[in-house]
């Protein structure tokens, strides 16, 4: 292998390995994610509708800091499993969700950038009906839609999160902007082969 090669993987690596821990580790968390700095929301008790499997390319932007994940994404009786990848293929992480319960393995030790249960809400979130996202989110809270864009709006109609399909619903690309945490994720379909 050539060294050029060689430093853009490792350069790849840095943002998710950390230097020390073990090598594994599983984690029962809390069904509750961040909407702002203070104000915390539980999971959609609903993980997905419809049994499916898709692999997707993640990219997404916090601040400086900017990454590229692929995520197997599979729904089969009512329980979502996200599998993180890099694109490499190295596998970094797995959660799973039944609505009830959210199980994390962390495949390698990694610093992370982007909270686990917020990636799992926003995967969620695109994928269920806008009314049963709204009845997930404090009181007062609303979820508007159109043709192409979803946004999630506090109680005093500030956005907090939007969600574009710049090529319709059916398409299969999804922006996400998170006004609270100043982070962009764009989800891409891949072919399954």
């Amino acid at each position: 292998m050539n060294k050029k090669y060689l430093l853009s993987c490792a350069f790849l690596l840095l943002p998710f390995l950390f230097s020390a821990g073990c090598s594994t580790t599983n984690n029962s968390l809390e069904l509750q994610h961040r909407l702002t700095k203070d104000i915390s929301s539980a999971l959609p008790s609903v993980a997905c509708s419809t049994d499916f499997l898709k692999h997707s390319l993640l990219k997404f932007k916090w601040g400086e800091e900017k990454g590229t994940l692929m995520v197997v994404e599979k729904c089969s009786n009512g329980i979502l499993t996200l599998d993180g990848l890099m694109p490499t293929g190295l596998e970094l992480f797995q959660i799973i969700y039944n609505g009830q319960e959210v199980q994390y393995q962390e495949k390698v030790p990694m610093v992370h950038s982007l909270p686990i249960m917020e990636i799992l809400f926003d995967s969620i979130a695109v994928r269920i009906p806008p009314k049963v996202l709204e009845s997930s989110l404090p009181n007062n809270w609303t979820v508007k839609e159109n043709k192409n864009e979803m946004v999630i709006f506090d109680s005093d109609k500030n956005p907090i999160e939007t969600f574009n399909w710049p090529k319709g619903k059916r398409g299969d690309i999804v922006m996400i902007s998170n006004h609270s945490f100043s982070y962009e994720i764009e989800i891409q379909d891949l072919p399954i082969n």
